[in-house]
């Protein structure tokens, strides 16, 4: 209780001092909570509103695509892909669509073990650059 009431007094002194309730929007943005609750407890105080936290997860996403082409460009991880179907059953089929085929990609970032270094690659490297399809 404590907490939340020093949130919601620093954040009426500095519009910037929101860690609290930015913490408490993105944390309802990921267990799905509806957009009313989330507009009454920014009238409250308890969380920002539905805008900063679009942009709060649109700015974790950058970042983290950022640091994710930035460890695949060290040569030390590893992009593993794999292609998987599944059939969506229908409530009451029909003639027209009696079931649905849904096809997604999945990716796995592996790393590299620490004892290996980007030096051990240099053949693959040289390879790399040597094909002309890359």
């Amino acid at each position: 209780k404590v907490v939340t009431m020093f949130g919601i007094a620093q954040q009426g002194t500095n519009q910037r001092c929101n860690a609290l309730q930015a913490n408490m929007g993105v944390f309802l943005r990921l267990t799905r909570a509806p957009d009313i609750l989330i507009q009454v407890l920014n009238h409250i105080g308890i969380s920002v509103s539905n805008e900063s936290i679009d942009r709060a997860c649109a700015s974790l996403n950058r970042a983290c695509v950022a640091r994710l082409a930035a460890l695949g460009a060290t040569l030390l991880a590893q992009l593993a892909y794999d292609n998987y179907n599944f059939m969506q059953r229908v409530a009451v089929p029909t003639l027209d669509d009696q079931s649905a085929f849904i096809s997604a990609t999945s990716a796995l970032l592996i790393l590299s073990h620490p004892s290996i270094l980007r030096e051990q690659f240099r053949h693959a490297i040289y390879m790399w650059w040597r094909n002309s399809a890359n």
